[in-house]
């Protein structure tokens, strides 16, 4: 598979998402935006030292007991940027969407062998009403998140030519795709049950082929 179809594929991609989803680059803050950023003190914390970007990793998600600090972690890291300019939110969001799609399109040639069928599955997916409240509600972002990182460390951890940089780099996709949003625990399932392109990953051990995947479960876990 060459590079042109590759840049093919995202120039599709990014034509797709700017005319589903530009206007929303002009859209406000809205529902639970409110919460999780504007009146959020993690998010909005003036000085936003160190120590205050660790501690988003010690306290619940408002507005209940949920655990999505990589999620806040970004908002705030949007607020160091631009303050409580809605559009650079947006835009973060816009390109999360777009990423995610693009990886889906690398799992979609892995798995189907097919450019064209990859670009569609991926295309479909970018457009989906479904995805509407989640790419273009601000407070979506922990399910952009968590699927960005989730089917990147899909790629990594199932890679026919994995090394020791692509496990790493695969178990800390996992870790924060599952920090983003709990519901990306359910990658870890996928990962574990894929078939193996390569017949010396199929040999070995279930726990050493898959010692990076459960080892980033623990440290969600353990967080």
């Amino acid at each position: 598979m060459n590079r042109y179809q590759h840049w093919l594929a995202l120039i599709t991609l990014s034509l797709a998402l700017t005319l589903v989803y530009g206007m929303s680059l002009t859209h406000q803050f809205a529902y639970d935006d409110a919460i999780l950023i504007i009146h959020n003190p993690a998010v909005t914390q003036s000085e936003h030292s160190f120590q205050e970007m660790v501690d988003i990793f010690k306290k619940p998600t408002p507005p209940g007991n949920l655990y999505r600090p990589f999620t806040i972690f970004t908002f705030s890291l949007n607020h160091l940027w631009s303050g409580l300019n809605p559009e650079s939110y947006h835009l973060i969001n816009l390109l999360l969407h777009l990423g995610t799609a693009f990886l889906l399109y690398l799992l979609s040639l892995r798995i189907l062998g097919s450019w064209k069928i990859a670009t569609l599955s991926s295309l479909l997916f970018l457009i989906h009403p479904a995805l509407t409240e989640a790419v273009a509600n601000i407070s979506g972002r922990s399910e952009l998140l968590s699927a960005f990182f989730g089917i990147g460390s899909i790629l990594l951890l199932t890679s026919p030519r994995g090394s020791s940089a692509k496990l790493l780099l695969g178990a800390c996709s996992l870790l924060l795709a599952t920090l983003s949003k709990e519901s990306a625990l359910v990658v870890l399932g996928v990962i574990l049950f894929m078939p193996k392109e390569s017949a010396t990953d199929s040999n070995q051990p279930f726990f050493r082929r898959h010692a990076p995947a459960l080892f980033a479960l623990l440290a969600c876990i353990a967080s």
